[in-house]
């Protein structure tokens, strides 16, 4: 792992172990259509870690911290069962790489995205 440093006397963490995929702060703030694009495949859910032992160990003193690290597999897999629900209905346009390695780095799958968003955005202005 990275080692960790101290600013202005704190220790700063990723955001994403909190919140992994933070769309809902976007609809908290009032956005009703959101365009999301996952680095996963759409199948892909995260498993539960089978190192919390570390957590506990090298941030024993954090309960907040090691709760967040342990659990962050459920918000994940939570927040993509939510995301499926809602893409469904057409609330959010989401993207997922066709398969697990794709991700957005080819041309053609570049151009489907943009298709697929401008398609989304030109339906949501209606």
């Amino acid at each position: 792992m990275i080692p960790m440093i101290s600013v202005v006397g704190k220790s700063p963490m990723d955001g994403g172990i909190a919140n992994p995929i933070p769309f809902l702060k976007s609809e908290g703030d009032g956005n009703r259509k959101n365009v999301i694009i996952l680095t996963r495949n759409k199948e892909y859910r995260k498993n539960k870690q089978t190192f919390s032992w570390y957590f506990k160990r090298k941030y024993g003193k954090d309960e907040e911290l090691i709760n967040a690290l342990t659990k962050r597999h459920e918000v994940y897999n939570d927040t993509l069962h939510y995301l499926d629900e809602e893409e469904k209905k057409e609330r959010e346009c989401i993207h997922h790489p066709t398969n697990r390695r794709a991700g957005c780095r080819s041309g053609r799958t570049k151009t489907k995205t943009y298709q697929k968003i401008t398609v989304f955005i030109k339906n949501s202005e209606n």
